[in-house]
């Protein structure tokens, strides 16, 4: 190889290595942001009065945005979330404005279970009359 090719290769790898090493690390950290809020999410979402504010606050919104998530674990969560969000009658009808039993609907599709399952709660929980 030529001197200049090797002098090119010498000085671009280096920067490049960071660029990939840095993407990868957003990436990752991205991703364990997303994780640890849905799962916050879920179990602030127990609480009765945490659902009514979570519900005016935006939280019902978010999650089922996050249950379009390419990641198992947030969509998990976030169907969680809404399985709990779902038992306050205020909230079951939100949750349908908000086209949340859709989204519900294709992640019960799902070959995992455990998304299955969570998804599945929050259908039930959405076509118990509370009233």
């Amino acid at each position: 190889m030529s001197p200049i090719f090797d002098s090119i290769r010498f000085y671009l790898l280096p920067p490049l290595f960071y660029i990939v090493y840095i993407y990868m690390y957003i990436y990752i950290y991205i991703f364990t942001v997303y994780r640890l809020a849905a799962h916050a999410l879920a179990n602030l979402s127990v609480n009765g009065t945490n659902q009514e504010i979570m519900a005016n606050e935006g939280a019902i919104e978010m999650l089922i945005s996050m249950l379009e998530s390419d990641y198992e674990l947030i969509q998990r969560q976030s169907a969680k979330a809404l399985a709990n969000l779902g038992v306050n009658s205020a909230n079951k009808r939100k949750i349908a404005l908000a086209g949340g039993i859709p989204k519900l609907v294709a992640v019960a599709k799902t070959n995992t279970v455990s998304i299955k399952i969570e998804a599945i709660a929050a259908l039930a929980n959405l076509a118990v009359n509370g009233k």
